[in-house]
C-alpha cells in the first residue's frame, strides 16, 4: 500500500502552487498605441507620413508605439497586416515582455474589431484544408 508523508506531500502541494503561479503569471495583457515603422519609432518619430509615403516599404518591422514614445515589437503580427494598419490607432491583447519590449499577440484590434489573431489564421488554414484536402 501507498502512504503520502509529511514530506512528499509538501513537496506536492509547492509543484502544484507554483504551477498555479505559472498560469497566473500567462495572463493576457492590453496594450494601445499607434502601428509604426521600427526605424521611425527607434529615431523618435512617426512615419510613414501617410499611405503612401516610401517608408512603407523600407520599414522591415513595425511596433506599438505609445504616446511617450516607448514602443513594442508585435512578434507574431506578420509585416504585412502591421503594414497595413500603419499610422491608426490599435489595441493588442497578448503577452508582453517588458523586458524585451515584445507582445506575443493574441488579438490585434482596430476600431475595436478583431483584425487579426493566431485563431484566425488557424480557421483559414482549416477552412483551406476542408476545401482543398490537408495536401493543398
Amino acid at each position: 500500500m501507498f502512504t503520502i508523508t509529511k514530506g512528499l506531500m509538501t513537496a506536492l502541494l509547492a509543484i502544484a502552487l507554483s504551477s498555479a503561479s505559472a498560469v497566473v503569471s500567462a495572463k493576457m495583457d492590453t496594450v494601445t498605441g499607434k502601428i509604426n515603422g521600427h526605424t521611425c519609432a527607434h529615431s523618435g518619430h512617426t512615419c510613414p507620413l501617410s499611405k503612401l509615403d516610401p517608408h512603407l516599404q523600407l520599414e522591415s518591422a513595425f511596433v506599438l508605439q505609445q504616446q511617450d514614445g516607448s514602443y513594442y515589437f508585435l512578434s507574431n503580427v506578420p509585416r504585412i497586416t502591421a503594414a497595413r494598419y500603419a499610422l491608426q490607432l490599435a489595441t493588442v491583447k497578448g503577452s508582453v515582455n517588458e523586458k524585451l519590449r515584445v507582445i506575443l499577440v493574441d488579438e490585434l484590434l482596430i476600431d475595436g474589431k478583431v483584425i487579426w489573431s493566431p485563431a484566425m489564421v488557424d480557421e483559414a488554414i482549416n477552412e483551406w484544408e476542408s476545401l482543398h484536402g490537408a495536401d493543398g
